[in-house]
C-alpha cells in the first residue's frame, strides 16, 4: 500500500492525533433545507464559504464508509487529495451528499447515506479542482454548502470536517498541515 492510499483512507484518523500541527480556517454558516436533487449548479461557487466554523469537536467513533471521487491519473504526486468527512453526531436517519466540480460545472457525486450514529463518512476528492460540497439532513430540514478551493490540493494533508449535530445544525471546519508548497492549478 503506498503512502497516498494510506493517507486518503485514514483521513479522519490522521487529523485527530496531529491537531497541534494543524491550522483552522473560518467563515460562513448553514442555510435551510430544500431538495438537493432539485437545486441547480450555482452560478457563483466563490460565494460559498470554505467552512462555517463552530465545529469545536469532531470525534466520530469509527469510519462508516470511505468513498473516492475522481482519478489520480495524470495528477502530480505533490498534489494530495483533499478529504471530506461527514460525522453523524445526531443519529440522523439519512444524510444527502452532493459534490459539484465547479470547474467542470457537473455533479460528480450524489447519494443518500444512512450513516450510523456517531460515525463518519470519508470522501476523498482525488482530482484537483474547485468543488462545492452540499450536505443535507432531510429530517432536520437543514442544508450546508461549502467550497473546496483548488489551493487545498497541495503537498499538505487536509480535510473538511462536517458535523450533523444534535441541535439540528450542521457546522464545519477545515484542517490542514502547514508546509509551504505550491498548489495545483485548476
Amino acid at each position: 500500500m503506498n503512502r497516498r492510499t494510506l493517507l486518503a483512507g485514514a483521513g479522519v484518523a490522521l487529523t485527530i492525533p496531529f491537531a497541534a500541527c494543524l491550522d483552522g480556517v473560518a467563515a460562513g454558516e448553514s442555510d435551510d433545507g430544500g431538495d438537493a436533487a432539485d437545486v441547480d449548479i450555482p452560478d457563483s461557487p466563490s460565494e460559498y464559504p470554505v467552512n462555517s466554523g463552530g465545529l469545536d469537536e469532531f470525534s466520530p467513533t469509527a469510519t462508516y464508509e470511505e468513498v473516492a471521487i475522481g482519478s489520480r491519473r495524470g495528477v502530480a504526486d505533490e498534489y494530495r487529495p483533499h478529504d471530506v468527512a461527514v460525522w453523524n453526531a445526531a443519529a440522523e436517519p439519512e444524510i444527502d451528499l452532493r459534490i459539484i466540480d465547479s470547474a467542470a460545472e457537473s455533479v460528480v457525486h450524489r447519494e443518500t447515506y444512512a450513516i450510523p450514529d456517531d460515525t463518519a463518512l470519508v470522501v476523498s476528492l482525488l482530482q484537483p479542482s474547485a468543488y462545492l460540497v452540499e450536505v443535507r439532513v432531510p429530517a432536520a430540514e437543514t442544508r450546508h454548502t461549502l467550497r473546496v478551493p483548488c489551493h487545498f490540493f497541495d503537498c499538505n494533508s487536509s480535510v473538511t470536517r462536517i458535523g450533523a449535530l444534535d441541535d439540528e445544525e450542521i457546522r464545519s471546519s477545515v484542517l490542514s498541515t502547514t508546509a509551504e508548497c505550491s498548489s495545483a492549478e485548476c
